[in-house]
Formats: C-alpha cells, sequence, structure tokens
C-alpha cells in the first residue's frame, strides 16, 4: 500500500508555516518562509499577496525536499490564514492593492 501524505499551510502575520504529515498524523517535516509586514504610513500594515505565495511554494518544495517520497503521494492540502484581512482582487483574481492586514489601524472608532 503507498503511503500517503498531507500537507497544511498556516498563512501567519510573519510568514507561512508548512507542516507535512503521513496519514497516520505523525508529523514529519516543517518548514518556515518568512515575509515581510509593510507599513506605509503611521497605524497601516500591509502585506503583498505574492508574499504569500511565495512562501506557499518555497515552504512546499521545502517539505518536498525534506521527505522527497511525498512528491507524489499528497493527497491533501490545507490551508488556513491571519484573521481578518482585506485583499481586493479583479475578476481574475490578480491583487488591485496590497492586503490590509488585521494589524491595519486606519479605520479607527469615529466620535
Amino acid at each position: 500500500m503507498k503511503k500517503e501524505f498531507v500537507i497544511a499551510h498556516d498563512l501567519g502575520t510573519s510568514g507561512n508555516k508548512a507542516t507535512l504529515f503521513d496519514s497516520e498524523g505523525n508529523l514529519l517535516a516543517s518548514s518556515f518562509t518568512g515575509y515581510e509586514t509593510h507599513y506605509p504610513y503611521p497605524g497601516w500594515a500591509e502585506q503583498k499577496q505574492s508574499d504569500w505565495w511565495r512562501a506557499v511554494k518555497t515552504s512546499t518544495l521545502d517539505l518536498i525536499q525534506k521527505i522527497p517520497e511525498a512528491k507524489r503521494q499528497i493527497v491533501a492540502i490545507s490551508f488556513s490564514g491571519q484573521m481578518m484581512c482585506c485583499s481586493p482582487i479583479d475578476e481574475k483574481g490578480n491583487p488591485l492593492y496590497d492586503a490590509i492586514i488585521w494589524s491595519d489601524q486606519r479605520a479607527y472608532k469615529q466620535r
């Protein structure tokens, strides 16, 4: 019987944490690829969606390099992400603007 593997990605505030599990739930490998938060103005916090995608690709490749037999036996990939984020996209899924992440403070309670 072929081994089966699952990859889990956690796109957090500081980077992507990726893990590789076997079908029994055993952790086989992990990887972290960081990315920057940009602060163009005081209180603003933004990230580039292209950095997220680069981190997912880089960490996935790292997992496969650590456990080569997983390359052709991945049966599922899961994603979780940061809480509240605004990532405007066009009708083709292309980013229109950098993602405004949860720690952005440009909107505040009005008096």
